[in-house]
């Protein structure tokens, strides 16, 4: 019966080796899966936090021109005068200088995306330039265009709110 006894032996082996191959080959397979959702999750991580910082950016940018707008409403209810058309001259350069900022921050989302949000720092982009274009006209003297200005005003308020309201849904949806 010893050859019984190598046979179970011999048996009890291979069977001992498919089944330390099976399980390291079941546990290359879970580490691979592992890191690759790891990966993943990191991944989706660093696109969210992008995007988040260039929403915060692009929002806390526009905020920081409310001064310029606010400094121009005051000026242009002042009577004509040459003191008044300097200080919207300084105005109009600093809101020429926030645009062009803007106009990277813009090109940033554009990037990031999804395209609702693109869409709405586009339309207020336009907006802006469009303020300037006006400011620029008021300056010269033509008085009508004050109106033309707290319009667009409050233009560039609205499509700031819808931007801020869709970058939020992103997030939020990430």
């Amino acid at each position: 019966m010893p050859s019984d006894t190598v046979w179970v032996a011999v048996l009890t082996g291979l069977t001992a080796v498919s089944a330390s191959w099976v399980t390291s080959r079941g546990a290359r397979q879970a580490a691979r899966e592992q890191t690759q959702l790891s990966t993943s999750a990191q991944r989706h991580d660093r696109f969210r936090e992008i995007r988040r910082t260039a929403y915060l950016n692009i929002i806390q940018h526009v905020q920081s021109l409310t001064p310029v707008a606010q400094n121009v409403s005051n000026l242009a209810n002042q009577p004509p005068s040459e003191s008044r058309k300097e200080g919207l001259a300084a105005e109009l350069t600093a809101a020429r200088k926030g645009f062009f900022t803007y106009l990277g921050f813009m090109r940033v989302i554009s990037l990031e995306g999804p395209p609702s949000v693109a869409r709405w720092a586009g339309q207020l982009g336009a907006e802006m330039d469009q303020y300037c274009t006006i400011l620029e006209e008021f300056i010269k003297g033509n008085e009508e265009d004050h109106q033309q200005l707290d319009l667009v005003y409050a233009s560039c308020e609205t499509s700031f709110l819808q931007l801020v309201e869709e970058a939020a849904k992103t997030i939020q949806a990430m």
